[in-house]
């Protein structure tokens, strides 16, 4: 039983160590991210926030809250950004609030997922393996 709790031990001791080792590479992947989300969401706020000043409170509709509450400023612009990439909410529903303001808004937006989640989170997975991939090497070394 002993043997088989030191093989296990190892495996933890490795699985941390990989752990400790990508967490800068972490750090700068979040950075690389939370940079682009920032771009996007000022293209986003800026269009939203243009759009909802020409209507008078009388003239709004249901979406127009949503899109007042979902781009309104910077930092929800980021935290929609972040949900419709993450799987949190549905980005259709964006895609519909944004088409309030111009379709234009549209496409980007579907730039912005297709880029983020078929690019960006694709090269940061694969930078992680290659990470976790040289520390493993440098081990068995």
């Amino acid at each position: 039983k002993f043997l088989k709790l030191m093989s296990y031990m190892q495996q933890i001791r490795r699985i941390f160590l990989l752990l400790g080792a990508s967490m800068s590479m972490l750090g700068w992947s979040l950075v690389a991210v939370l940079s682009i989300m920032l771009l996007f969401a000022v293209i986003f706020t800026q269009g939203a926030t243009d759009y909802l000043r020409t209507l008078t409170d009388i003239e709004r509709t249901p979406r127009q809250d949503m899109l007042q509450m979902d781009f309104g400023s910077i930092l929800k612009s980021v935290f929609s950004l972040y949900t419709a990439i993450s799987g949190g909410r549905n980005w259709g529903t964006f895609t519909d609030e944004l088409n309030e303001v111009s379709v234009v808004y549209v496409l980007i937006f579907i730039f912005f997922v297709s880029f983020s989640f078929f690019g960006v989170l694709n090269i940061v997975t694969s930078v992680f393996v290659e990470c976790a991939m040289q520390t493993t090497q440098k081990n068995r070394d």
